[in-house]
């Protein structure tokens, strides 16, 4: 019976998977289209699509606000998230092209988003459930957007400004922080839905989707089990972060340093191939007996020493 439940739960996702793909695919190609098509409006474009997002989060909020009078709920669904804010600072590094909110978005918020879509059960909804449009448009959007902005070279993050970003998201845990402890006593709901932004109260959303394999609830708890205090638990994570941050400035380094890092073990190692080369060179040259001897070239040499070896019979 269990393990009929895990298949059934593992091909749900799967197909989940399948549909963000296809959204992903879908939107991505819309704005490709747009984007060849205008070459002179990208930041037009880029800002409608960055738009999107925050449309679906605000309908989906009112939607709460309207069908559910159970505070806890409402306030769950307040954007503050790092997927969340992308809604706002995906614009607004549009109009600006902000880098320190560039890398912001690039270096924090887009692995949470790629998390998100991995781990959250809502992409298993039905098609006909708004949450599950109001959930998927948004964080495909926030990969698609980000991903399109960079390849088209309309902004571009910078890996020397990894500190400041790892400062600004100490920063922003400390506000969410503030906030959820505010939330808290301004709606004390006494049940599971207590706010949780940014997980600083505790690992993952209590009342929230099912958690699976990949859920990075597993990593926030492990940092729990070391050290089970609220909002401070989180700066054990920063050794991840800087390690997710690290693969990601990847493809940021410019094709002419790998170049040049790869470079230097080709050049040794043609340096040493000259190397041998000359010193089989110099290995002939004292071996001939003519050249070493009296500076004529190897074939005078063999012969003046042919001459010798029949004078001696």
């Amino acid at each position: 019976m269990c393990c009929a439940l895990l298949i059934e739960k593992e091909v749900s996702m799967i197909v989940g998977y399948l549909r963000v793909l296809i959204t992903a695919l879908v939107m991505g190609g819309i704005m490709v289209v747009f984007l060849k098509l205008f070459p002179k409006k990208h930041k037009l474009i880029f800002l409608i699509a960055g738009l999107v997002p925050a449309v679906f989060i605000i309908i989906r909020l009112i939607q709460r606000i309207v069908t559910i009078d159970h505070i806890g709920y409402i306030l769950h669904g307040i954007p503050f998230t790092l997927c969340g804010l992308c809604s706002f600072l995906i614009p607004f590094t549009v109009l600006t092209k902000n880098k320190v909110v560039t890398n912001f978005i690039y270096f924090i918020s887009l692995p949470s988003t790629i998390l998100a879509l991995a781990a959250d059960g809502t992409i298993t909804l039905p098609l006909s459930n708004f949450d599950f449009w109001g959930f998927v448009i948004p964080h495909t959007m926030y990969f698609v957007h980000i991903g399109l902005m960079m390849f088209f070279k309309y902004v571009k993050p910078e890996i020397k400004k990894l500190p400041t970003v790892l400062a600004a998201f100490c920063v922003m845990i400390s506000i969410m922080h503030i906030l959820n402890l505010l939330t808290m006593w301004l709606f004390p709901t006494g049940d599971a839905w207590t706010t949780n932004y940014i997980f600083t109260m505790y690992p993952g959303d209590r009342g929230g989707p099912p958690d699976y394999v990949i859920s990075p609830r597993i990593i926030l708890e492990q940092a729990w089990d070391i050290l089970p205090v609220r909002y401070v638990y989180l700066y054990l994570l920063i050794p991840v972060l800087a390690v997710v941050c690290g693969l990601l400035s990847l493809p940021l380094i410019k094709k002419t340093t790998y170049k040049r890092f790869f470079g230097r073990f080709k050049r040794k190692k043609a340096a040493m191939a000259a190397g041998i080369e000359e010193e089989v060179d110099n290995v002939v040259e004292v071996d001939n007996w003519g050249k070493a001897e009296n500076g004529v070239d190897a074939g005078e040499a063999t012969e003046v020493k042919d001459q010798d070896e029949g004078l001696s019979e």
